[in-house]
Parts: structure tokens; C-alpha cells; sequence
């Protein structure tokens, strides 16, 4: 696919949601609107750092794991899941991660 493929395409971007689900609510809610009222020519773009320091970091992975936006959706790993990701993978890294705010990611 060239790039004039996307010429018409707008594009949509969200960073750092941090389990703030009620947040990440809103911005769906916002991007259903904004392509009932201008068209369906998009692509929705979460740019990482899904967990920690919010609330529903898990809830958040949740929903984003089933596509909740209107449009093709692009995720993005955030370094706030590659430390977790190393966490997991060779139990380094875990004081870091907490001061991420990776307690709040257990919680959920």
C-alpha cells in the first residue's frame, strides 16, 4: 500500500492512559462521534503506557484487547509495558516497576 493510500485518512492518537479508564472512556466516546459526524476514514493510534499509577489497568487492557474504537486500531508498546514485560520475563526491574506505579497495576 503506498502512502497516497492515506492521503484522506485522519488519524487519531492516545498517550498515556495509566489505567484511567474513565479517561480512555471518554476518548472512545469522543472518536464514535467525531467519525459518525465526519466519515469512517480513520485509524485510532494508542500510543502505550496502558498500565500503572491509575486505578483499572487492567480494565483498560480489557477493552483496548477487544478494539473499542470505530476505526482500525494501532497499539503501541509504551515503556511502562516494557518494564513490566521484563518484570515478567526475568523478575528484573521489579523496584522500578513499582515506582511506575506498578502496585497500582497489581491492585487491578
Amino acid at each position: 500500500m503506498d502512502q497516497s493510500s492515506f492521503a484522506n485518512t485522519r488519524a487519531y492518537a492516545i498517550g498515556d492512559i495509566h489505567g484511567r479508564l474513565d479517561l480512555l472512556q471518554r476518548a472512545i466516546d469522543a472518536i464514535h462521534l467525531d467519525t459518525q459526524e465526519r466519515g469512517p476514514d480513520a485509524v485510532t493510534v494508542t500510543l502505550g503506557d496502558y498500565i500503572d499509577r491509575g486505578p483499572a489497568s487492567r480494565e483498560v487492557l480489557d477493552l483496548l484487547a477487544g478494539n473499542p474504537f470505530p476505526t482500525p486500531h494501532v497499539a503501541l508498546k509504551g515503556n511502562h509495558e516494557a518494564v513490566f514485560e521484563g518484570f515478567l520475563k526475568a523478575g528484573a526491574g521489579g523496584d522500578h516497576w513499582r515506582k511506575f506505579g506498578g502496585l497500582e497495576t497489581l491492585h487491578s
